[in-house]
């Protein structure tokens, strides 16, 4: 489990994050920024999307401390326009000491010593704010993951990933354009008030599968009623999305989600899918995989289908060690399904 750095690492890893940042982009220049906490002259370095011109994430790394404890650093996205006037989409300042809740970043190391960024979600700006738990319920690609204080407690962030990875800043990119989108929801008065808004959007009317009760038969919340038909929509997008191909009958007195069989009538591909990536539904998922395809030679190909990847280093290890592959999908705002890199399980 990542936990936080000390108090002598915070300057290197923010000065590790502007590093790679500006070996991959361009400078921009000077820019006007204007921020809850007043507005400032600020160099800019830009990162194209896709290595290209255009559409992109650019980004702010002040020298001088704030309130002689916060390295100013935030982002925004980059329509490739001459403009001198920005508004970062959101800020995350680094405070030099980690135990600061105060600030949203969270500066984090693993056991192997490789440092990663956390966000702790929400937006701040008066009128278009938005608070952690909407900020959670409505984000798409992220999940909150549990972290470690210095005095073992643990909080929950969403973790962009590992400064060196190659996936850090097409992440980071994302969620940048996840807190625009959020916000532009906030401006425009689009947040529902009630919890749960999310899944019962995206639940939709009765499938073809049948809900299955809780335990005792009654009083199953709305939440888990919810959850149990959201199940059912995404198994029935997946199952169009692959084609004639996939089944999800008896198999080996078992019933995955979804499986694909290969012309020697063994199992060639198996699915199992979560609404959710919390940690619960990854350890279940993981132990549903291996046991679906236990005894079968060779192994069929293992497929975690969920809301969005995690970053914690141990599910990583395992996700490798199990020869799993993560597909990630996305509810739109025209309430389709979307798969994220799907075709390559196609027939």
């Amino acid at each position: 489990m990542l936990q936080l750095v000390e108090h002598n690492q915070v300057g290197y890893v923010r000065d590790a994050l502007r590093a790679i940042f500006e070996r991959k982009g361009k400078k921009l220049g000077e820019r006007r920024l204007t921020t809850p906490g007043g507005a400032f002259d600020a160099d800019l370095v830009c990162w194209p999307k896709n290595g290209g011109s255009g559409e992109g994430l650019w980004a702010y790394f002040l020298e001088k401390a704030w309130s002689g404890n916060r390295l100013p650093c935030g982002f925004g996205s980059f329509e490739g326009e001459d403009f001198s006037n920005l508004t970062p989409s959101v800020e995350m300042n680094f405070s030099f000491d980690p135990e600061n809740r105060r600030v949203s970043t969270r500066a984090l190391r693993d056991d192997a010593g490789n440092f990663y960024i956390g966000h702790r979600g929400g937006l701040g700006g008066g009128r278009a704010s938005v608070s952690s738990d909407d900020f959670s319920e409505l984000i798409r690609g992220f999940v909150r993951e549990k972290i470690i204080r210095s005095d073992q407690k643990e909080e929950h962030v969403f973790i962009i990933g590992a400064i060196t990875s190659q996936s850090f800043l097409p992440r980071l990119f994302s969620y940048v354009k996840e807190c625009e989108r959020i916000r532009t929801l906030a401006k425009n008065g689009k947040i529902p008030e009630d919890r749960f808004f999310n899944i019962r959007k995206l639940s939709g009317a009765d499938n073809v599968f049948n809900r299955q009760n809780g335990s005792n038969g009654i009083g199953v919340s709305s939440g888990t009623y919810d959850i149990n038909r959201l199940h059912g929509r995404v198994v029935n997008a997946l199952a169009d999305a692959l084609g004639a191909a996939p089944k999800n009958s008896m198999h080996d007195e078992m019933r995955p989600d979804l499986y694909i069989m290969d012309k020697y009538n063994k199992m060639k591909v198996l699915f199992e899918v979560k609404v959710s990536s919390d940690t619960q539904s990854w350890f279940t998922a993981l132990g549903q995989l291996v046991v679906y395809g236990a005894g079968q030679t060779p192994r069929p190909k293992r497929i975690l289908v969920c809301p969005a990847n995690r970053e914690d280093p141990n599910f990583k290890r395992a996700i490798e060690e199990l020869s799993v592959s993560v597909v990630t999908f996305t509810i739109d705002d025209d309430d389709c399904i979307i798969f994220d890199n799907i075709d390559v399980f196609k027939d």
